[in-house]
């Protein structure tokens, strides 16, 4: 039995999460995954608008943003 410990992650690329219905999907996908850490580009969010994307399995967010 392999005992190592593990780290799943999963990188998406959007062209914007500006819909509720996408945001409301990918929440939804993401629920479903087992993953440790998801990143998500090109959301075309500002910090201000983090709020608008919630995953009730994740306990952080972390943003970076070159705009």
């Amino acid at each position: 039995v392999d005992m190592s410990p593990t780290i799943s992650i999963i990188t998406l690329n959007f062209n914007g999460l500006n819909t509720a219905i996408k945001r409301q999907r990918l929440s939804e996908w993401i629920k479903k995954q087992d993953t440790n850490i998801c990143c998500l580009e090109e959301t075309c969010f500002k910090c201000k608008d983090t709020y608008q994307l919630k995953v009730k399995a994740y306990k952080g967010l972390a943003m970076i943003s070159s705009i």
